[in-house]
């Protein structure tokens, strides 16, 4: 992982490579949540004004707080509530912004 690699691909090109890669995630994350229903149920069916803190966000999405940051600056996932230094998000809009993503 020492070595530094050029691509002749302009940023804007690498930026939406990155976004398209994120989406297909994200595709693949709704199939599966979908599909094993079970678990996840609870957060599903919960109260929409309940607030989810990002480390459980990060855990229900499987991956880390970094990526939540990112996917958040990137605007796939919904805007944050603060409760002082704390950030929440809504449960009710996290679903949303999984099921307005495009299926492949």
């Amino acid at each position: 992982m020492n070595k530094i690699v050029f691509s002749p691909i302009e940023p804007n090109d690498l930026i939406n490579q990155i976004k398209e890669s994120i989406k297909l995630e994200f595709s693949a994350l709704k199939k599966e949540l979908l599909k094993n229903n079970n678990s996840d149920k609870d957060l599903i069916d919960s109260d929409s004004n309940e607030l989810i803190s990002l480390e459980d966000t990060a855990t229900f999405f499987n991956v880390g707080k970094t990526t939540i940051h990112y996917w958040r600056k990137q605007q796939i996932l919904p805007p944050i509530y603060r409760k002082g230094r704390r950030v929440y998000f809504k449960k009710q809009e996290l679903i949303r912004s999984l099921e307005s993503l495009p299926t492949k």
